[in-house]
């Protein structure tokens, strides 16, 4: 049952769809409940026949995974940390480098957020979020030719819901304070 549950379990996204992310741990979340009714049923057969040996193996199991999981979790503290360690273990993530290309927009430090943000685009063109976020760095820096090919990005967003698109462009027009178009 162990197996046949994981299988079936992890079939839909079993790469038949080729992954935008090179690591996409929550697609196991689910079949990993297949392989612990496995594991358990292992493991009881083992207390049963090798008893003392077999807990021995169980604590450091499980003193193994509680060290991973804390490590993990630092990765997890914030939103900084999580897409920094992400970038720096898969440079090529275009979520990653939007995510944190985002962040750094949202931080004031521009040039690193046009930089992650433009890497993004050239791994994944046409990626919305990118697309997106990259309009509003080039419409905060406002530098000469910038601030235009940013609203004419947002203009040219189709991607996004169009009521987000509005307010994307509502919000770059009070950046350049061009209250009537706002």
């Amino acid at each position: 049952f162990g197996v046949f549950f994981f299988f079936i379990t992890i079939a839909p996204t079993n790469s038949l769809v080729p992954f935008i992310d090179f690591i996409a741990e929550r697609h196991v979340y689910l079949p990993m409940a297949g392989f612990c009714v496995l594991a358990a049923a292992g493991l009881d057969r083992l207390i049963r026949s090798q008893g003392r040996l077999a807990w021995g193996l169980v604590a450091v199991l499980l003193v193994s995974y509680l060290a991973l999981t804390n490590s993990r979790n630092l990765d997890w503290r914030n939103e900084e940390t999580l897409w920094s360690r992400t970038v720096a273990q898969v440079p090529n993530c275009a979520r990653a480098l939007t995510n944190l290309g985002a962040l750094r927009g949202r931080q004031g430090k521009l040039q690193e957020a046009h930089a992650l943000l433009s890497r993004a685009l050239s791994i994944r063109p046409g990626y919305c979020k990118t697309i997106v976020n990259l309009a509003k760095v080039l419409v905060k820096r406002a530098g000469p030719g910038e601030a235009q090919r940013g609203i004419a990005l947002l203009r040219e967003a189709t991607c996004i819901p169009r009521v987000q698109q509005l307010l994307a462009l509502a919000f770059s027009y009070s950046d350049l304070k061009r209250w009537d178009e706002a």
